[in-house]
This record gives structure tokens, sequence and C-alpha cells, in this order.
């Protein structure tokens, strides 16, 4: 049987002109869909193919779309025209799930804590026409000023670093329209050091600017839960200090954990040391 391009299309009031809106793809390399997640403007398609060796469906949750039997090969389309957010799936194998997220004006930010007096990047869609925009940061006031300004590239994306002075909450605008705001937290500096004395490994902790009092854990990797565990618990001292003692029978890779912070900040990591046994 020939293998037919299918197209689909969501009649919806558009929000955007045509000669802005951008093409956009999901590939299907086996049972998932890549990339999982899709940030687009309001106006652009999304074109799913279908590269398993098997057939599937895109299925929108809500009933919004649904290709039926995308054969191997095949591809279908969707045309998203206003803002907001459509989880689907494929009616063969339920397992296999997306998500497509459409705005006018889109800005992510870092999930983690940035370090104080660094560098992090936001970034985004807006119109391919725009030009420049204005990212805006919302003060102690409650009210938002210009903290910087990214120029949109063709496709629509647009990159801009920022400085990390304290955890904030930034939007993108543009003409009338603004984005969704984004919180970034940033932490103190915090940094572990170690000091060999025989078997012994002296291990010291501090945070910048200063946190005398607040909890910190040191933090071991595990290897077979592939995850960080709890070695030891303390306070930072009068000087932001904090002071451990190991005798290690094994390399371990180690860091320490700022469980709060003061000063408008929050809880971060060092930098990973690895002790090896002697």
């Amino acid at each position: 049987m020939k293998r037919a391009v299918l197209v689909g299309a969501l009649l919806l009031v558009a929000l955007a002109s045509p000669s802005n809106a951008a093409d956009r793809s999901v590939v299907i390399p086996g049972k998932l869909f890549e990339p999982e997640r899709l940030e687009l403007l309001v106006g652009d398609t999304v074109t799913w193919a279908n590269n398993d060796a098997v057939t599937h469906t895109i299925t929108a949750d809500d009933g919004s779309f649904d290709s039926s039997d995308l054969e191997p090969g095949a591809s279908f389309s969707a045309t998203f025209a206003k803002p907001g957010r459509t989880i689907y799936h494929c009616a063969i194998h339920h397992f296999m799930t997306g998500e497509i997220d459409v705005f006018a004006l889109a800005l992510s930010g870092p999930l983690d804590p940035v370090p104080i007096d660094t560098w992090f990047e936001l970034s985004g869609l807006a119109p391919p026409d725009t030009g420049v925009l204005t990212v805006e940061r919302r003060g102690d006031d409650g009210a938002f000023a210009p903290a910087a300004e990214a120029t949109v590239a063709g496709d629509g994306h647009f990159r801009v670093s920022v400085p990390a002075l304290a955890s904030a909450d930034y939007r993108a605008v543009a003409d009338a329209l603004a984005s969704s705001v984004v919180h970034v937290s940033v932490s103190p500096r915090v940094t572990l050091r170690a000091q060999r004395s025989g078997s012994v490994v002296q291990l010291e902790g501090s945070a910048a600017p200063a946190q005398p009092g607040m909890p910190v854990a040191l933090q071991v990797y595990s290897r077979e839960r592939f995850a960080w565990l709890r070695v030891a618990r303390a306070h930072f001292d009068a000087r932001s200090r904090a002071r451990f003692r190991l005798h290690p029978r094994r390399t371990l890779r180690l860091r320490l954990a700022l469980l709060r912070a003061s000063q408008g900040l929050v809880g971060g990591t060092s930098n990973v040391l690895v002790v090896a046994p002697r």
C-alpha cells in the first residue's frame, strides 16, 4: 500500500500571521517521541515523522487532533493557532506520550539554582519579525524593569546572558506581547576543600556570601543508585565554615550541599572532590 503523507489542522482563531509561522518537527525513532516536549509560537505547525518500523498514532488527549494509523515512513502535521498546552499519546502504545506548549512569546531559564556573581542564560521564542525584545526583572517593589535586550533570530529563537545577583522573576516583552514569568533561583558559592593527614581526610566547606548557622550536608555519590546520599550533616559556624573528618576505605566522590540559605538566596551545592584511600 502506498504510504501517504497525512496532514491535520486545528481550525482555531489565528493569533499570529501566517508569514511569522514556522514548521517544527518531532520524530518517532522507536517507541518514543523526540523531542518529548516542544515549545511553539502561535501559528506554528508541527510535523511528526514515523521513522519506526511499526505503526503509531499521534492522538491528543483532549481530542483536538488524531492522525489515525501512521504507517512507517508517513507523517502527520497539525497547526496550533492559540496559546496553551496539549498532551498527546500513541493510541497503539499508550506509554508513548508527548507535550506541545504554545506561546505568543516564550521564555525559559535554568531549572537548578545558579551560583551568585555568575552569569546564566535565558532563552525563548518570539515572532521572527520582532527584531529586538526586552528581558525584564521584577524588583523588590514588585515592578518589572529592563534587565537585558535580546535579538530574535530568523527562526524566532533568542538567547541572552544575565548576571546572577539574587533570586528573581523574569519575563520577556515585545510590543504588546509578554511571556509568562520565569523564576530563577540564585545560591551562594559553596566550596569544599580537602586536606590529608595520613589515612585521615579533613574536609572544610564554606559559602560566600557568608551563611552562618545554615544547615549543610556532606554527600557521597552512589554509582549503584545514581544519586547523591548524605554522609553527615552540620551547620555553618559563625565564620560560615563546616568541618568533617573521614577515613575513606574506597574512592569517594564528595560534595557539600547547602540545605537552606539566607539573604534572599537558596541552597546550592559545591564542587565535587574525589577522595581516595591511602
